[in-house]
Formats: structure tokens, sequence, C-alpha cells
């Protein structure tokens, strides 16, 4: 399955992550504790076995002061973070090492890595469950996703169900990859409202999905469109407006590219902008340069910080064509940012399944919610923090589709 040697040792680890399940069969990286009994070449032994009984393991990161062994499928071993210190990395021999790119954008230099995800795909041959590999913004915005953060790890569990059944049912034997993928007017069409630099976009772009994206934040702009560029995706369309009732609104200038802080004065410059609406840019244009309107959207997914409401109010035109809503949610900034009643927010959710025809919420939390007036109730108890009393909320048309989700997640 894996060769037995391991080539050098290498100080520092590939990236941060959290303890929990590992999907080695379809996961980019997960962690396994080590035993505490263990002693240094005992350790490093039982975290070179672990990744040889994981599929997907190329590379792995392992300390015996943290007791910790975390496994990879991508790796640059050239820029390992060494803080804190006590990690070693090894390398599988037979795993090809990448290098970070750099795009050069008008806002300076842009790190972009290479990133590989398997499709879900169900009752297909193994030549249509190989990696799709594309091209992802080197940035924190794309590691807090990876490693699997807070609910990140249910929303991309959510985009990948779903985008999965863009690609086609099987490809045909030397044809180039782009027939792995459905005809341009039959694929679904993904809205990423709040896309930041864009993983979760190019996710859905790389199974041949149209995708739709807005951001107004210059800087995460450029991180995007470097990674579309070095993916050479032409099924994505980015909108550098924020969505929403019609306003004039301002946005930080270097966004995604700062932690905020009110001691660095990046954050200080911003950018005003008018908002949008999503029907007004629902046509994608195709290679061909023709227009394809979307009838259906299989997944709007909304990121916006607190804005959410305003978003679906936004959306309330469109809400019958959409089979699937994926929603941040941050009752605590609806009404400490936004000046916004949690009373009616709550009631907004809760037509979504009473007015609107979704059958089900599931939320990241793992909580399962079957009618509207418990969803209302759910929303309003929600705490007042807007970041620690944050979940997102999935809701779908489709019941089979929720439950394969809680399936793979073990809801």
């Amino acid at each position: 399955m894996f060769a037995e040697a391991f080539v050098g040792e290498h100080s520092g680890f590939c990236a941060k992550t959290l303890e929990g399940p590992s999907d080695c069969a379809a996961g980019d990286m997960g962690s396994w504790p080590l035993g505490k009994a263990l002693g240094r070449d005992a350790a490093r032994e039982a975290c070179r076995s672990r990744c040889r009984a994981c599929a997907r393991c190329r590379f792995v990161s392992w300390s015996l002061k943290h007791r910790e062994c975390s496994w990879f499928y991508d790796c640059d071993l050239a820029s390992l973070p060494n803080a804190p210190e006590s990690f070693h990395t090894l390398q599988l021999a037979r795993a090809k090492p990448l290098r970070t790119l750099v795009a050069t954008t008008a806002l300076g230099p842009v790190r972009l890595k290479h990133h590989t995800v398997v499709p879900w795909l169900r009752h297909q041959g193994s030549e249509a469950r190989r990696p799709l590999r594309f091209v992802v913004a080197d940035d924190e915005s794309t590691q807090y996703i990876l490693s699997s953060q807070r609910g990140e790890a249910f929303v991309k569990a959510v985009f990948r169900l779903i985008c999965s059944r863009c690609l086609a049912r099987r490809p045909r034997a030397g044809v180039g990859p782009s027939s792995t993928f459905l005809p341009l007017s039959k694929a679904a069409t993904i809205v990423d409202i709040g896309a930041n630099s864009g993983y979760y976009s190019l996710l859905a772009a790389a199974h041949g999905c149209q995708v739709l994206a807005f951001d107004p934040q210059p800087g995460c702009n450029v991180r995007f469109e470097a990674a579309v560029a070095a993916s050479n995706f032409t099924r994505l369309q980015l909108v550098k407006r924020p969505v929403g009732p019609p306003a004039l609104t301002s946005v930080p200038m270097w966004g995604c590219e700062v932690r905020w802080s009110p001691s660095d004065h990046r954050w200080r410059k911003k950018v005003r902008v008018r908002t949008t609406t999503v029907q007004k840019h629902l046509t994608l244009v195709s290679p061909s340069q023709s227009s394809t309107p979307a009838a259906r959207l299989a997944l709007v997914k909304i990121d916006t910080e607190g804005f959410e409401v305003s978003v679906l109010q936004s959306l309330l035109p469109l809400l019958a064509s959409i089979d699937n809503l994926l929603v941040e949610t941050s009752p605590g900034w609806w009404t400490n940012r936004h000046h916004l009643s949690r009373a009616a927010g709550a009631k907004l959710y809760a037509s979504l399944m009473s007015a609107h025809g979704f059958a089900r919420a599931v939320t990241s939390g793992g909580k399962v919610i079957r009618d509207a007036t418990e969803l209302q109730a759910y929303i309003e108890a929600f705490g007042a923090d807007g970041y620690y009393g944050q979940e997102d909320v999935w809701l779908s048309r489709n019941v089979s589709l929720v439950r394969q989700l809680r399936s793979r997640l073990n809801l």
C-alpha cells in the first residue's frame, strides 16, 4: 500500500489540526493522540504506523512533547511553521512535496498552494473518485477551513455532498479531464455570499459546478482571483459587491490580509461599495461566451458576519428556486452590530420552513430541526456573543440528502 521508508525528518509541522475523527478515504488532514507512555522512537513509529493505515496520509507531523500525531495529504516541506517547537515532519517516500506559489497582484504578492479533494460519489468506479486538484489562497482563512475550526468541518461536508452531484456519471476513456464535468447548461449553480478568499467557491468549481461568488473586500478579491487564474477555472464569476437591500456601505480595504486588531492601522482603511442582489447576476457566461440562465440554485451559502438577515431578505424573490441554504448564523451581532431584532430574525428563519418549503434544518452543532416552531425557538435561544454564540445552519428541501450527511458525520 505505502512504501515503508520515510525520507528524512524536518523540523516543524505542515499545518494546525484538530483532534477528532479522521476521514482517511476523502479527507485532507487529521490528528491522532500519542500514548503518554511512549518514548521518542516509539512515538515516531506509532505515528508512522497510523499513517500507513490511512489511505490519504502522505505526510506526518509529530511531537512527543504535545503527544500529537497529525497527518496530511499535501505539505510544503520548504516552509514548515516551527512554533511551537518540538514538532517533526516526515515525508512518505512516494509522496511528491508541493511548493508554495506566489502570484503578483495589484495589492502585492499573494501566496497560493495546491490542494486536492476526493469527490463524494456514490456507486462510482475508482476512476471517478480520483482527487480533484486545484489551487487555493495560502492564508489564514484557508487554513482555518482546512483544519476544521469551529463549524468549518460541517460546512465542508455540506459543500462536498452537494458539489459532488455536479460531476458526470463517469469520464470517457482517453478524453481530457474537462469531460468529467456535466455540460455547463446542466451543471448545478452554487452561490457563495461572503466568499472571502474563495475556498468554497473553488471547491465547487473543481467539482464542475457553476459558481457565482460575492465578496466586496479588495484584499480578499486579489487572493480569490489569483487562485481562480492558477486553477484555470472558467465556470466561476466573482462579484465584488455585498448582497443586501439597496445601500452604500463600507468594507475593509485589507480584508483577508490581516487579522482584525484595533491597533493595526490597515483595518482603518475602508472602501465604499453599493450592495447588489443575487438575481442581477444569475446569468453566467460559458467559455464559448453563450449566456446560460440558471434554472435552480443547488446551494446558497451565506457567511456575512451578522448581515445574514439582510441577505436572506434580499433572497426572498429567489427562495422558490433554491434547493439548499447554508447560513452562518450570529444573532448576537444582529442587535449589537446591526440593530436588528432577534425576534424578527428568528421569525424570518422559521418562515423558510413554514412558508418556503425547506423540509429540514441541521446545525453545525449536530441538532436536527424538523419544523418552523422548533427552528424559531432555536434561533431565539442563541447566546448573546456574536462569535462564540455562532452556528452554521443548513436548510434543505431534500430529506434524503440530509440523511446522507447525518450518516457521514454520525449525527
